[in-house]
């Protein structure tokens, strides 16, 4: 899935979540500022019992709330992408739904 967000606010954290049911596999989401080619934020989700460094563990089956935060370093534009994801190369199959995108208004 590819999805550009537009004229997101100069210096604002944002947070991308969605619905994600895995039954194998796993899920990489990654935030580009397409202008200067640049990786905002990753994290890959898959079920298991440890996860590593920047993963997110999730029981598989079970339908979680899942997603990221990034800051915008100025008004831009941003692609996120989602992306099946094995460590592996084990079979990939899952469900996301309800893609949303939010600006944070709280304090830092």
């Amino acid at each position: 899935m590819l999805r550009p967000v537009r004229n997101l606010p100069s210096n604002a954290r944002i947070l991308v979540e969605f619905q994600l049911k895995i039954l194998s596999g796993g899920l990489r989401c990654e935030i580009i500022d397409p202008r200067r080619n640049v990786l905002l934020a990753r994290r890959d989700f898959y079920p298991g019992d440890e996860p590593a460094t920047g993963t997110t563990s999730s029981t598989g089956g079970d339908v979680k709330l899942a997603g990221l935060f990034f800051r915008s370093s100025e008004e831009q534009e941003v692609l996120i992408i989602l992306s099946n994801y094995t460590r592996q190369g084990e079979p990939t199959s899952l469900f996301v739904d309800d893609l949303r995108v939010l600006e944070s208004r709280s304090p830092e």
